[in-house]
Order: C-alpha cells, then sequence, then structure tokens
C-alpha cells in the first residue's frame, strides 16, 4: 500500500510538471489575450491549493485537490474538463469558443509519438468492432462486409489509432493515387485531441482536413480534390466521410473514390448502400425519394423543401423558377380607408416581366401592360404615370422628353427639336415676349396682337 501511494504520488508530480511546461508554451502564444496570463499564473502558482494536473486515468482531462484533502490523495482528486474547471473555479469569462482554443492548446504539447498507432486490414474492422474512438455507424455490430473496401486495401487505407489513459480515438489514413498520404475525418470530431491529430499530421507530412464536421462539400487536401481506387465486394460499402463518390459503377469490384462532391455515386448510406446523385437534391445533397422530386428548368434536381426555398410561382406563366430571377410587377393601385394607395404586386418571371409588362425607365419599376398605361420617352423608352411630371410632352409627335423641348407660349403647348422644324421654327415676339411659330409673326418679330400696337419687349 506504501508503495502504491508513493507510485501515485511521483506520478501526480509529473503530471503536474508536464501540465506546467504545457500551460507555459500556451501562456506564451495566448498572453495577447486579456486574463490568459493572470488565470495561468495563479496554477502555476498554485495559488488556490489545487495542485493542478493531467488526469492519470482520462486523457481529456484534469484533476486538482479537493478542499480538505491532501494533494497526493488521487482517490479525492476531482476529475473534471479543463474548460469546466476554468470556468467554474477561476472564473474565467472568456467567449468559449476563445476559451476552447486555449484548452485544446494546452492538451496538444503533450508528447504525441507514444499516443499513436497506425493498423490495416482486419484490424481495422477490430478497432470499429470495439468502438475505437466512440460509436457510430460503422461501429459495434455494424462494422461487418461493408467495411471491406478498408480491410482489402492495406496497401491504401489504414487507421490511426490515439490512446491516452482510457481515452480513444481514430481517422483512417488514405495513400492517394497521387502518392500523397491524407488523414480523414477525426473520431470523436472535437476535442483536446483534434490538435493533436494536425500536429501528427504535421510532423509526418500528411494532409489533414479543415474540419471534421459532416461533408456537405468537396473536401480538399492540401487546396486539391483526391482519388484512391480500391476494391471491395461490389455489393456494400461504408460511410466514406471525405473520399465520398464515384463515377465508377458501385457494382464493380474495383472503383475510384474521389473526395470531390459531384461524382455520381455517393457513400453516404449507413447501411452499406449508396445514392445515385442523379436523384440527389443539388442544394442540400440528400437524396430524394422518386415521388419528392423536383426538377428546375434548368433540369436540376431538388428535394421539396430546398425547392420551396429558393424558387417561386409566376403568376403569369403558371410555372416555378429561381428566386433569383424574380421580378415584382406592379399590378392594380387601391386605396384604402386611411386613404393610402399601393400596387398589388405580382411575382413574375424575367420573360413574363418583358413580355407581358413593361419597365419605367425613369424609376425602373415593372408594370403589368393590361393594368397600367404607359407612355414613350423620345427613345421609344416606357414611362410610368408616376414619372410623367419629369417630362414635357410634345404636341406634335406626342412623345415625351426630358430635355430639348420648347415651351411655345401663343400656342399653350410644348414642341421637341424635330418638330420645331416642322411648324417653321419658334421666336419670341419683339413686343410681348411670348413665343410663337415663326410662320405666325410679321418681319419686325411681332405677334398678331401686337403688330397694330407693338410696345419693345
Amino acid at each position: 500500500m506504501l508503495r502504491k501511494n508513493f507510485v501515485r504520488r511521483v506520478e501526480i508530480i509529473q503530471s503536474r510538471t508536464l501540465f506546467l511546461d504545457c500551460l507555459r508554451k500556451t501562456k506564451k502564444r495566448f498572453s495577447y489575450i486579456d486574463g490568459v496570463s493572470e488565470f495561468c499564473n495563479r496554477i502555476q502558482q498554485n495559488s488556490d491549493n489545487h495542485y493542478l494536473c493531467f488526469s492519470l486515468d482520462d486523457g481529456s482531462k484534469i484533476t486538482y485537490t479537493k478542499p480538505g484533502f491532501h494533494r497526493w490523495d488521487y482517490n479525492t482528486r476531482i476529475r473534471t474538463t479543463l474548460g469546466k474547471y476554468l470556468r467554474k473555479q477561476l472564473r474565467v469569462d472568456l467567449p468559449h469558443d476563445v476559451l476552447d482554443t486555449i484548452v485544446s492548446d494546452v492538451f496538444s504539447h503533450r508528447p504525441i509519438g507514444e499516443r499513436f498507432s497506425i493498423i490495416r486490414g482486419e484490424d481495422i474492422r477490430q478497432a470499429y468492432y470495439n468502438c475505437i474512438g466512440g460509436g457510430s455507424c460503422m461501429t459495434g455490430s455494424d462494422a461487418d462486409e461493408k467495411l471491406d473496401i478498408y480491410t482489402n486495401n492495406p496497401d491504401v487505407v489504414a487507421m490511426v489509432v490515439y490512446k491516452l489513459d482510457q481515452f480513444t480515438a481514430r481517422a483512417l489514413l488514405w495513400r492517394t493515387d497521387c502518392g500523397a498520404m491524407c488523414l480523414d475525418r477525426v473520431y470523436p470530431n472535437s476535442g483536446a485531441h483534434i490538435p493533436v491529430f494536425e500536429k501528427y499530421a504535421k510532423q509526418n507530412r500528411w494532409f489533414y482536413r479543415a474540419h471534421h464536421s459532416l461533408p456537405n462539400d468537396t473536401i480538399r487536401f492540401g487546396g486539391d480534390v483526391m482519388q484512391c481506387t480500391v476494391t471491395g465486394n461490389g455489393e456494400t460499402y461504408p460511410y466514406t466521410d471525405s473520399f465520398l463518390t464515384t463515377d465508377d459503377n458501385p457494382d464493380n469490384l474495383t472503383i475510384t473514390l474521389s473526395t470531390s462532391i459531384n461524382g455520381r455515386y455517393r457513400f453516404s448510406s449507413i447501411v452499406g448502400g449508396w445514392n445515385d446523385t442523379r436523384h440527389t437534391c443539388c442544394n442540400c445533397r440528400s437524396y430524394v425519394d422518386e415521388d419528392y422530386r423536383r426538377v428546375d428548368d434548368e433540369g436540376n434536381m431538388w428535394c421539396d423543401e430546398c425547392f420551396g426555398s429558393n424558387h417561386f410561382y409566376c403568376d403569369s406563366c403558371d410555372s416555378y423558377h429561381s428566386e433569383s430571377s424574380a421580378v415584382i410587377v406592379r399590378g392594380s393601385l387601391s386605396t384604402d380607408r386611411w386613404g393610402t394607395r399601393s400596387y398589388y404586386e405580382y411575382y413574375w418571371c424575367a420573360n413574363c416581366a418583358s413580355s407581358d409588362g413593361w419597365e419605367c425607365v425613369n424609376c425602373r419599376n415593372h408594370y403589368c401592360d393590361v393594368e397600367h398605361n404607359h407612355y414613350e420617352n423620345e427613345n421609344e423608352d416606357f414611362v410610368c404615370e408616376n414619372c410623367i411630371d419629369d417630362y414635357a410632352f410634345c404636341a406634335k409627335c406626342e412623345k415625351l422628353f426630358s430635355s430639348n423641348v420648347v415651351y411655345v407660349d401663343r400656342q399653350d403647348i410644348h414642341l421637341c427639336n424635330g418638330c420645331l422644324c416642322d411648324v417653321g421654327g419658334v421666336d419670341c415676339c419683339n413686343s410681348c415676349g411670348k413665343s410663337d411659330y415663326i410662320p405666325n409673326l410679321d418681319e419686325n418679330r411681332y405677334c398678331e396682337d401686337c403688330v397694330t400696337d407693338p410696345v419693345p419687349f
């Protein structure tokens, strides 16, 4: 018993020494963040008499002395996560994402060489069966023949296993057709072990994923789409995280897997099958049953939910179109009981808006052709009634002009420059100063009202 206690004491001291060394490196890296140096100093100086150290039983946690007990009494030490300790015991008030990054950095500085092993062949199936890295759709009793593409290709597929005390994690390691080594999604998908995996990948010059969540787009390793040629059983396939598609017939024994999201077949089934991406929603990438498939005017397939969120119903041609092409068309004008005037609005596609409606060149609003009168300006563009006051109406050609128009006083009309020539021009009376057609003025430029009694203007 004395020897056992002595060994535990030595282990606690060693764990404390290692923890302080890791904490020192993290403190140096994040010292620019307010509060980091402060709580690091408290831990280093043991100001709270907690004698904080890494857990001897769970590599993802720490232990500290329980109040009223001795620091060497390991059985009474409290085991928890470092993040929870900092929040609850030291009252560290940092954003959760910042604190999680700091915690992960502390654990990433632990020596990693002896914590990793690489297994191949049937050992991979056994690791899945034993739930190394936690449970998933491929572990336990589900570790069956669908894992054949892993076990049958030891030169292509391996598994990197991480063990720290009772904690385990896993990630597949692929040798691609171009010779690159790619570390796949890590299980569990979050925690202090993630930066440790990434550090280990860097040491071995492997590519690794930018994130470890579900793939909803092409996965790129080193910026490139990767491919691996494997031999399976031609019947069942696992849920492949990164190498998730192929253009080959899955019934073939040998196929080429790709990290591109655009392959024809996708291995995202948890029961060993595959989905034909021609029957996959182009937006959310989920498989769509035949009864719920929607196809747009460009031939793309959608599920009901995504189609409704990204399309609209054109009131003119009675068909669906992409939401980005929707045009609001003004219909009839109504007045409510408070005297507020408003237009009824239709949603039309661009083709209907141009063929069955018109756009005001001034305000750029679209109008329904059958419910609104429109006017043409000098360029034969349409002008709505709301913008008519910004133009002058030529009485001769009956077009609107924003400039180059002359008001004829004695006729009480406007004429454009082109129509002025047709009437012989316009000039002002030398007596009253009112403008009139030049043919209506005498040789002294007097209008007919002033010619008998002219008064110089």
